[in-house]
């Protein structure tokens, strides 16, 4: 992986003002790039294009969420960015076919991610 996507998904609100969210922005976005990736990164409370963002999924080779969970979910400027990305993108970023089967489109192996050991779930893939 070679192209990482970083979304802060911090919210500025009354005393809290997303500092741990961007310091954990900021210290992946380091490590990425002392490890030779290329780093783009969007603030989504800072607002967004949502065409930039589409462009942005569709280069990426890995996408990180950083943000809070509040109450177990995520706040509600990230399910937004979520909703108009993934809204605008329909048949660029995924496409949808018979009934809940989605395929997403992306330059990553979905298959090997998820059955060739040591990529994940434990290092041991998926059971077979």
């Amino acid at each position: 992986m070679k192209n990482i996507l970083i979304l802060n998904g911090g919210k500025c609100f009354a005393h809290s003002k997303g500092e741990l969210n961007n310091s954990l922005t900021a210290f992946a976005e380091n490590f990425f790039v002392q490890s030779n990736c290329n780093v783009r990164n969007t603030t989504i409370d800072k607002g967004y294009d949502v065409d930039e963002e589409i462009s942005k999924w569709l280069w990426a080779d890995l996408v990180i969420f950083q943000m809070p969970a509040w109450w177990m979910g995520p706040p509600w400027t990230v399910k937004k960015y979520m909703d108009e990305v993934f809204t605008k993108g329909h048949g660029k970023l995924y496409k949808a076919t018979v009934g809940l089967e989605v395929i997403f489109q992306s330059s990553m192996d979905l298959e090997a991610y998820f059955t060739v050991k040591n990529t994940c779930f434990l290092s041991r893939g998926m059971p077979q």
